[in-house]
């Protein structure tokens, strides 16, 4: 009897050991089958992994190239890489010293690292990634990629989608009070600014408060016959255009509304176009006109650019929507007399 009951004591004792270690063999194995992991000691490997534009000698041209990673693989990193482009590339790694001209040529060098699959894992493993000034890695459309244990020295990340969806929802986030949030963010960004380059937050706010102030000034051309609104939209509209918006917003265009939308769509597409030209701020400033002073140098043109075209696509859109909306309304006030 006494060995019988010893035989039991020691299959509970085993049946209670396999119970408590059968949950994490099951999450190993959960974990191995959401991917695999694939080692990269070049950058080249990299690139091939990802995805890259490479360059077709037959086309002449750079053609999009998918990586062989899958949804839920991991890459990760066994050495320190440089940057580098397509070694089929006529043009080497030769620069105009242009901006705008090197920020078209940079994304299409085959340097960029075009992360194309979802859920993927970049795991650095703690070694570093020399992006020798090329944009290192393109996120754009990309859900649930992951980077961790990774340095980037001299590169950047590439969003040109994110930049013009910061700039459309930065005037929101304006009237809510939370841009103020933004400013330890930037004080990072400037204060790590021989790795970042600089701020990308300030860029984006010039554009959006340049767009709010053209947009507050273009009620003049659609509201030639209320003087009242004219006066607080001059007035509100210069202060919006040298970095203060509060008059604009809450004074003209979210009280008339097509102004703010418009704002909004003008606000996009500048700040699209900075992320595009990698434009950055190294100091604090005023986020508007003045704001050039506080621009890199080398960006101060892509800067002026983005502004003009902030300011233009706001006034059009405006125009536009106030003509939609000023004509809903007509129809809705004859139904109604009707």
């Amino acid at each position: 009897m006494r060995n019988i009951k010893k035989k039991l004591l020691s299959l509970g004792l085993t049946a209670a050991m396999v119970a408590c270690y059968t949950p994490a063999t099951i999450f190993a194995d959960e974990v191995g089958n959401q991917g695999n992991i694939i080692e990269v000691s070049t950058y080249q490997e990299l690139k091939e992994a990802l995805g890259y534009n490479k360059y077709d000698e037959e086309k002449g041209a750079f053609v999009a190239t998918e990586g062989t990673a899958k949804e839920g693989d991991t890459i990760k990193l066994t050495a320190d890489l440089i940057a580098e482009t397509d070694k089929a590339n006529p043009k080497g790694n030769k620069r105009t010293g242009d901006s705008a001209t090197d920020a078209r040529f940079d994304s299409t060098t085959g340097a960029t690292v075009t992360v194309a699959t979802n859920n993927v894992t970049i795991d650095g493993n703690g070694h570093t990634i020399d992006g020798d000034g090329y944009p290192t890695f393109d996120f754009d459309g990309v859900k649930g990629a992951e980077l961790k244990n990774i340095t980037v020295e001299d590169g950047a990340y590439t969003a040109k989608i994110g930049g013009a969806i910061f700039g459309f929802l930065y005037a929101p986030i304006v009237i809510t009070g939370m841009h103020h949030s933004f400013v330890a963010i930037e004080t990072q960004l400037l204060a790590d600014i021989a790795t970042t380059g600089g701020s990308f937050i300030f860029p984006v706010a010039a554009m959006s408060n340049v767009a709010q102030g053209a947009a507050a000034l273009s009620v003049l051309l659609i509201l030639r016959k209320d003087n009242k609104m004219k006066g607080i939209a001059s007035a509100s509209g210069i202060s919006a255009l040298l970095g203060i918006t509060e008059p604009a917003i809450f004074g003209v265009n979210l009280k008339l509304r097509y102004p703010f939308f418009g704002a909004m769509i003008g606000s996009a597409v500048g700040s699209g176009y900075v992320m595009l030209t990698k434009v950055l701020a190294i100091s604090p400033g005023a986020a508007g006109l003045p704001g050039i002073i506080s621009i890199r140098p080398t960006s101060i043109v892509n800067y002026i650019i983005a502004m003009i075209l902030s300011m233009a696509v706001a006034v059009i859109s405006t125009i536009v929507i106030a003509k939609v909306m000023n004509k809903k309304q007509a129809v809705e006030n004859q139904e109604l007399a009707a």
